[in-house]
């Protein structure tokens, strides 16, 4: 496992199966957060904030400020820079369509990434 996941592997999920109800969307949760400014910059600029927003179960695995000062500045200029091409994949392949615990580690062999479109029916 690159050290990118290692410092990366912050779960951001509704919680339908704790019986909690949030009444935040991911996207809010990501947005009040103070350690994923670098993520919330790229989810805007990528488009997917309003996907991220809206009703649905999605889990993110969400790469903090800490995570993205690993990236090259250069390379991240440049994602940033075509925000539809390789940025929004790289995003969706952070997302799935359904809740993840953290507590179950299992689900990262075998969990679907969203793609190129995320949707309940995975």
């Amino acid at each position: 496992m690159n050290i990118l996941y290692k410092t990366t592997l912050v779960i951001f999920s509704i919680l339908l199966s704790t019986n909690l109800v949030i009444s935040q969307s991911v996207f809010d949760i990501i947005e009040g957060s103070d350690s994923h400014n670098t993520l919330e910059v790229a989810i805007v600029a990528a488009g997917l904030d309003e996907t991220l927003s809206s009703e649905g179960t999605f889990t993110v695995f969400a790469p903090t400020d800490d995570a993205f000062s690993l990236v090259p500045t250069n390379v991240l200029d440049q994602l940033l820079a075509d925000p539809t091409g390789q940025l929004t994949q790289i995003l969706l392949n952070h997302v799935i369509g359904s809740v993840a615990m953290s507590s179950g580690t299992a689900y990262t062999n075998s969990i679907k990434s969203c793609d190129w479109k995320c949707s309940n029916e995975q």
